[in-house]
């Protein structure tokens, strides 16, 4: 489920809940409700790019299968004096 925060001014904010309350919804429901009747999807309420592009994931899935990722050495470890 995607999420996304609303910023409302608080009489806003209040009348949203007051109508909310009033039809038996839940604040969110009543918010995707108004956002599926203006006709914006989730998708579609995001910038392009911040989506991923269109067969994404078909193409990078297990793209290291033959080139696994190695740790390389992490050197010494640094000795610090003590804070207290």
């Amino acid at each position: 489920m995607t999420q996304f925060t609303v910023h409302l001014p608080d009489n806003e904010y209040q009348a949203l809940r007051t109508t909310a309350s009033h039809q038996g919804e839940s604040i969110d429901k009543l918010i995707a409700q108004c956002l599926a009747l203006a006709g914006v999807t989730a998708a579609a309420a995001r910038p392009a790019q911040d989506r991923w592009p269109p067969g994404f994931f078909e193409q990078t899935a297990g793209c290291l299968a033959n080139d696994p990722l190695q740790r390389q050495p992490q050197g010494e470890y640094e000795q610090r004096r003590e804070l207290f």
